[in-house]
């Protein structure tokens, strides 16, 4: 583990801009993201979204821009028949074909039966 360190105001401001975003207004390398609500509201729905707009370089919610790369999706909750019907929903819904992101997402699923 690294030593703590100590930035001025100044010193933290040259910083800002200098990791590249992933979700334009969001996320950025290296920073991680929950999304947080109450049950059967639509996490993982937004979520394979997301994972979508981002291994196409689309846009996320009409309005964030995502930087193309690869995703992982580690999801403890759903069937893989679910998150598989779920996946094809919402690539016809974004005109995705699977070439465009067969090599971009790579899925663990907790729950195999």
């Amino acid at each position: 583990m690294g030593s703590l360190k100590i930035l001025s105001p100044g010193e933290l401001l040259q910083l800002n801009g200098t990791n590249p975003p992933i979700v334009r207004g969001l996320l950025s390398r290296g920073q991680s993201m929950s999304i947080h609500g109450p049950l059967m509201c639509g996490r993982s729905w937004l979520a394979l979204d997301l994972a979508m707009a981002v291994a196409t370089g689309g846009v996320w919610l009409n309005k964030f821009p995502c930087l193309p790369g690869k995703v992982l999706i580690f999801d403890g909750k759903l069937h893989q028949e679910t998150r598989a019907d779920r996946m094809e929903r919402l690539m016809q819904a974004r005109n995705i074909h699977i070439e465009d992101v067969d090599d971009m997402i790579d899925l663990i699923s907790m729950r195999t039966e």
